[in-house]
């Protein structure tokens, strides 16, 4: 018992010491003026007051929503979904998962330069596809102000369903195979199976993933 107190208060102390010293050490800090050199001024609640005027400040808040919820609605329900068709333990599954788990291990780098060979406005594959098929008359700039923030929340998605789809995999796993049983039994079909069973086993890791 007091072994386990001890470690509790050691844990109390850690999340002191690395998580709310250094929040409240920066709202302190965001009360002076300085440029990183000579003596802090105290300044109060001016800083926050210009950021409250700022159109810049507001401009990468209201994109900084859209990116997340943009990213979250794109790769929360693709992972569900992959997970959800390759949460069997068989070769070809297991196949799957490695192929679609490589995302999320790969090199910024790597990531960067195969999205500029696909989205590249002059002879970028993208622009090339659309184009055979006759969707669009002329290049698209993907990269451009107008769809660059689509054009993130896609990368970011697809260097991200792989590591969602392992959590949701986790998630599907963990439910035993008699709940199944006992639900096509009386008679629930694939669609009831998946959104009034499987989905609601595993609402706190889906909230849990959303939040992180």
């Amino acid at each position: 018992r007091d072994c386990l107190l001890s470690r509790g208060l050691g844990d109390v102390y850690k999340r002191q010491v690395f998580t709310i010293y250094p929040i409240l050490w920066t709202i302190r800090y965001c009360m002076f003026d300085y440029k990183g050199y000579g003596t802090p001024k105290f300044v109060g609640f001016a800083n926050f007051a210009r950021i409250a005027r700022d159109t810049v400040f507001k401009t990468a808040i209201v994109n900084t929503f859209v990116y997340v919820g943009g990213k979250l609605l794109l790769t929360l329900p693709i992972a569900f979904m992959l997970a959800f068709l390759l949460s069997k333990n068989t070769r070809l599954n297991a196949t799957g998962q490695s192929i679609i788990f490589t995302p999320t291990i790969m090199s910024s780098a790597v990531m960067a330069l195969i999205f500029y060979l696909l989205f590249n406005t002059y002879n970028g594959e993208i622009n090339r596809f659309l184009t055979w098929l006759g969707i669009i008359d002329e290049n698209v700039n993907w990269l451009g102000v107008k769809y660059a923030m689509l054009t993130c929340i896609i990368i970011a998605a697809w260097g991200g369903i792989g590591n969602y789809m392992v959590y949701f995999i986790a998630g599907l796993t963990g439910i035993s195979t008699e709940v199944y049983e006992s639900a096509k039994l009386d008679g629930a079909n694939a669609a009831q199976i998946l959104f009034r069973l499987s989905l609601i086993h595993i609402s706190e890791p889906t909230r849990q993933e959303a939040i992180s």
